[in-house]
């Protein structure tokens, strides 16, 4: 089974209706299980009002949805820890991410592949 978790770059790009967006995620899901977390919901709707834009709250409610255990959150502070040991810093909302898509074996599709350097996790720009 083929996952991919959706990051929140993404999820944007495609409520602001990016042709190039819509047009990939639609070829990925044909591909993908496509899902989505609380992280990237959040920043979702952190930039619009729930119930204004009915196709695009059904197209997110129509996602696979991992929620995030306690081991992830370990995992997800293990990542920072062990990167900022390298001199590299990592957001909590990105470790969280990645510890999710590492959890259920999924990609992460974002157009900032920089910030998710970790090896049990892989990562692809939308429009690579």
């Amino acid at each position: 089974m083929n996952l991919m978790l959706l990051d929140s770059t993404e999820l944007i790009d495609y409520e602001r209706r990016k042709p190039e967006t819509r047009a990939r995620i639609r070829e990925f899901s044909r591909q993908y299980i496509l899902g989505s977390c609380a992280i990237t919901v959040a920043e979702l709707y952190a930039g619009r009002l729930h119930g204004t834009d009915p196709g695009l709250d059904s197209f997110v409610d129509n996602l696979v949805y991992w929620d995030i255990t306690y081991a992830d959150a370990i995992r997800a502070g293990q990542y920072r820890w062990q990167f900022a040991r390298r001199g590299i810093q990592l957001s909590a909302t990105d470790t969280l991410i990645a510890a999710i898509a590492a959890r259920v074996g999924a990609v992460i599709l974002t157009e900032n592949v920089k910030d998710f350097p970790m090896d049990d996790v892989s990562a692809q720009a939308l429009l690579a």
